[in-house]
């Protein structure tokens, strides 16, 4: 396996609304997701929506700090290039760093 680096978003306290489904709370947390051009050929991927890319857009979107914003933005561009997959954990994005590297 390949060694993987682990980053976190640690901003500032930052307010999430919880849907609910049939008045049961969704998971607080996601699997990591890697970008669609990851997982299908191009003639494929352009017609899947990658709702990890439209939900990160929208979070940095809603911040009000520039540097959390900034951060973001590259971890959207990073994640877009395969570089790093994205998961949800109590409404915020975490990441790890995506490697190629193998260890025997």
């Amino acid at each position: 396996m390949g060694k993987q680096h682990h980053s976190y978003f640690h901003g500032g306290k930052m307010s999430t609304r919880k849907r609910k489904v049939n008045n049961v709370a969704i998971s607080s947390s996601t699997e990591f997701q890697l970008h669609k051009s990851q997982l299908f050929p191009a003639t494929i991927s352009r017609f899947v929506i990658d709702f990890t890319s439209v939900k990160l857009v929208s979070y940095i979107a809603s911040l009000k700090e520039e540097h959390e914003k900034d951060l973001l933005k590259q971890v959207l561009k990073d994640y877009k290039k395969g570089r790093v997959a994205v998961a949800w954990r109590s409404g915020q994005p975490v990441w790890i760093n995506i490697t190629n590297e193998l260890s025997l």
